[in-house]
């Protein structure tokens, strides 16, 4: 063999690692233009996230809680004995 080939192999090496560096810069400037071109709706550029409203809950009412808490710990109590007759 001789050095010629070693040369040449050589070239076409550093042939295609320009290649693969050239991908490499293309894709980093789309994804570079793909973050810099979010455009959002009027609503969302006042800091949400998110076009989908949040939902909206009224606060707790304690009593409407506890109200079937007897009930509920009965049954709770029958299903763990294995009693399902109620």
């Amino acid at each position: 063999m001789t050095t010629t080939f070693y040369k040449d192999k050589v070239i076409k090496l550093q042939q295609m690692l320009d290649e693969k560096d050239d991908e490499i810069k293309r894709l980093n400037n789309e994804l570079l233009l793909c973050q810099e071109s979010k455009e959002y709706p009027e609503e969302l550029s006042r800091g949400n996230k998110t076009a989908t409203p949040l939902p909206r809950f009224e606060p707790p009412d304690v009593a409407t809680i506890l109200e079937g808490r007897i009930a509920a710990m009965k049954r709770y109590s029958k299903k763990m004995n294995g009693d399902n007759n109620e």
